[in-house]
């Protein structure tokens, strides 16, 4: 059972489910998505949502790294270097020429588990998901995390 505590967003972001966000290449996913997630995490508006904020976020960025900074500073979401006391949200980026091995490389696997324990986030977007080639087993994976951590998943997508 959901309980209220558990809508970061309305019905838009929820603990524990998964929010999908579908278009086309270069329409705005990450972008519409990184305005969900500051709303979440600064308690602003969004549509016609508000929520108490003070979350935590990772955003795991695996593969366009410039064009996500850049988004990720015009919604004012801060990264661990902007001696912002709440540290939100983290930016992870996965430095390997094949993402999908987050799926199978112990060594990655290890790491992102020992960030979910240490952090203990509210909300994880991994973006773009298409450019992992093995996104049903990644997502596995995640799903896996999802509930042993207990976090929100946000996953921006090509449906072309």
């Amino acid at each position: 059972m959901t309980s209220f505590a558990d809508y970061l967003l309305g019905p838009l972001i929820r603990r524990g489910q998964r929010t999908v966000i579908g278009g086309a290449s270069g329409h705005g996913k990450t972008t519409f998505a990184l305005h969900m997630l500051a709303a979440a995490v600064y308690g602003r508006r969004f549509l016609d949502w508000t929520v108490l904020g003070d979350l935590r976020a990772l955003v795991v960025d695996v593969g366009r790294g410039d064009s996500t900074k850049r988004v990720l500073r015009e919604v004012g979401l801060k990264g661990p270097n902007d001696l912002d006391p709440r540290v939100v949200p983290h930016i992870v980026r996965l430095r390997t020429p094949h993402p999908s091995s987050l799926d199978t490389d112990p060594v990655q696997i290890e790491a992102m588990e020992e960030i979910f324990n240490r952090d203990r986030f509210d909300v994880v977007m991994v973006d773009p998901l298409y450019a992992c080639s093995a996104a049903g087993a990644l997502m596995r994976r995640f799903e896996d995390w999802q509930e042993r951590f207990g976090f929100a998943l946000i996953l921006p997508m090509h449906c072309d």
